[in-house]
């Protein structure tokens, strides 16, 4: 486990992960974009656009510094149904606001998944996609179109060996809710994966990539909705037998 974790440090810096993000997600609003309001039925007893974000960054910082990772369920869910709300009943949400809302939410579900999958139930990745829905941004490079990026990997991976198995089950439950949503496409979700081919992965993140093929294709068949596309499940059956037989040609070399 050391030795994965290491190599994936060496080849990506987790210290500048988050750097961006909390880069233009200033919670306090200019003179312009107060100006914009949200068509929208206010409700004054939502939480405001600036303390949920405030509240979200906190949220975010806890769970990658290994603090407060007693959550439960319930209290994910409360969380994620005030940011709810918040997107549907505040009228002052501005653009800017809303976007970076749609941002720290899916890293907040990644990091989620990494430390405390247990609490990354179907009731509580349901209400992220009605979240989603609500406030995706209309360009196409978003969030979910990177989910599984090299850094998203790198989260996952470090959540350790207990929680690794656990983390990727769950992630695959997570990508098939997004295609049954409508929130990622088939062939986003296939270039995604195939960005990750493309890196040279340790042993145990080839495996942790191919259960996660695998665990997607079992829930594939048996969702209508999910294999009305035969194109994108036979590339799911390639890529998995492809990440197993790499993860065994390495472990082969390693003896």
């Amino acid at each position: 486990q050391d030795r994965v974790v290491n190599w994936l440090n060496s080849h990506i810096n987790l210290s500048e992960i988050f750097t961006k993000i909390f880069k233009g997600g200033d919670t306090k609003t200019n003179g312009d974009q107060t100006a914009d309001t949200k068509d929208v039925e206010h409700k004054e007893s939502a939480m405001s656009p600036p303390d949920l974000l405030i509240e979200l960054q906190e949220k975010l910082c806890q769970c990658i510094e290994n603090r407060d990772l007693s959550i439960n369920e319930q209290q994910v869910l409360e969380f994620i149904n005030s940011a709810v709300e918040t997107v549907e009943h505040r009228s002052d949400l501005i653009p800017h606001a809303e976007q970076t809302i749609y941002r720290f939410t899916v890293d907040y579900c990644i990091v989620l998944l990494a430390h405390c999958p247990a609490v990354m139930t179907a009731d509580v990745l349901q209400r992220l996609c009605v979240l989603w829905s609500a406030c995706m941004p209309e360009e196409k490079d978003c969030s979910l179109e990177r989910v599984l990026s090299c850094r998203n990997v790198l989260l996952l991976c470090q959540s350790g060996s207990q929680l690794a198995q656990q983390s990727w089950s769950q992630l695959s439950r997570l990508l098939i809710q997004l295609l049954k949503e409508g929130l990622l496409t088939p062939k986003q979700l296939e270039a995604q994966f195939v960005a990750l081919f493309r890196k040279d992965w340790p042993p145990m993140v080839n495996t942790l990539m191919g259960s996660c093929l695998f665990s997607m294709l079992e829930q594939i068949r048996q969702d209508p909705l999910c294999s009305e596309n035969p194109k994108f499940v036979l590339m799911l059956e390639w890529a998995s037998e492809m990440m197993n037989e790499l993860a065994k040609d390495d472990v082969c070399e390693n003896l």
